[in-house]
């Protein structure tokens, strides 16, 4: 792999199904602060503690918008196409080179496919965008249904260690 070419957020749009992804916006903060209040995601993720101040929406709506230029870190929201978050999908290069896929969805909206669907998109557009040698992904045991999501977007079982699944694609 060599150098990621430049991608500009702006004019990044993904269709994923019925769902679009695109580049997090202050208008997510109301469905981020929904989702890191969640018992299901809240304090069951590192970039997210338990418990979530909604403060901590801002920063993290900063963060995502400031790491596009360097090449590390993409961080996109998952909206209908009346533009309600409805969660988000990240891809972070790791020191491998690989890079790490990680996705929630807002609960009221779980069980709809579109972790599948972002996932997917996801893969799809990094893939042609900045072709990563691989894709890393972990899933705690007891999360079934991000496991399946995993499994259904191509991704291999490659081995547990506390309590969390790892998860490879090539």
């Amino acid at each position: 792999m060599g150098a990621i070419p430049r991608i500009d957020p702006a004019a990044l749009s993904i269709a994923a199904g019925p769902y679009r992804l695109r580049p997090t916006r202050a208008c997510d903060r109301a469905g981020i602060i929904k989702a890191g209040q969640s018992p299901t995601i809240g304090g069951k993720m590192p970039w997210f503690p338990s418990p979530f101040p909604e403060h901590f929406a801002d920063g993290w709506i900063t963060r995502a918008i400031s790491t596009w230029g360097a090449g590390q870190h993409w961080l996109l929201s998952i909206v209908g196409f009346d533009d309600r978050y409805l969660g988000s999908v990240v891809l972070s290069r790791l020191a491998s080179g690989k890079f790490e896929l990680a996705y929630w969805v807002v609960p009221d909206e779980e069980g709809r496919g579109i972790a599948s669907a972002a996932a997917r998109a996801m893969i799809d557009w990094s893939h042609r965008a900045i072709r990563p040698p691989g894709y890393f992904a972990k899933a705690r045991l007891d999360n079934r249904a991000s496991r399946r999501v995993l499994l259904k977007t191509g991704f291999v079982e490659t081995g547990e260690a506390n309590g969390v699944m790892n998860y490879a694609l090539d």
